[in-house]
């Protein structure tokens, strides 16, 4: 249980923010009755920190560093 947990805290947190995209869902639309969701591209957790104009700066550059510091694919493994 402990090594997953550790797993969980560190790795792979760092994958899922870091490196895999996942869409955000921006409205719902019905159409009849059925209901259509409309989603925006798929980007990673980090690049929409980057597009936010209220992110930190030095958390920015702090995230950057770590990013470019890891290889997506050790953490993936």
């Amino acid at each position: 249980m402990e090594a997953i947990n550790d797993l969980y805290r560190h790795e792979l947190r760092l994958w899922l923010n870091l490196y895999l995209p996942s869409g955000e869902l921006v409205k719902k639309v019905r159409v009849g009755s059925k209901v259509r969701r409309v989603y925006d591209a798929a980007q990673t957790p980090f690049e929409r920190v980057l597009a936010s104009s209220s992110a930190p700066p030095d958390q920015v550059t702090a995230l950057q560093k770590l990013r470019s510091s890891l290889d997506p694919f050790q953490l993936g493994r």
